[in-house]
């Protein structure tokens, strides 16, 4: 037999449109917010517009990784739907690892 819950949840009890009136710097901050959701959503979009651009163009002229930020990162094309910025090691980094696997 299966428990029974020991903290039921109380039915609402107000009455249809007599909710209390919402204060007006809560109502303000709320559009503000659903503002900014929308806004970013547009940002998103837009993003990814030049994204899927820029992998088409990546691929039509044969290139798979290109130096952004002046050479500190490199902008590589993963597949036909991903692109990935990684981080381009210094010359001490790789100086460190030939010396330790050699």
């Amino acid at each position: 037999m299966a428990k029974k819950r020991a903290n039921k949840v109380e039915k609402q009890t107000r009455i249809p449109g007599t909710a209390d009136p919402i204060p007006e710097e809560v109502q303000e901050a709320a559009d503000e917010y659903v503002e900014a959701k929308r806004e970013k959503a547009a940002w998103n979009e837009s993003m990814n517009g030049r994204r899927e651009r820029l992998i088409e163009v990546m691929i039509n002229h044969g290139v798979h990784e290109l130096d952004i930020d002046d050479g500190e990162k490199k902008l590589v094309l993963v597949d036909e739907h991903k692109l990935k910025i990684q981080a381009k090691k210094s010359s001490d980094t790789v100086a460190a690892e030939e010396a330790a696997f050699a």
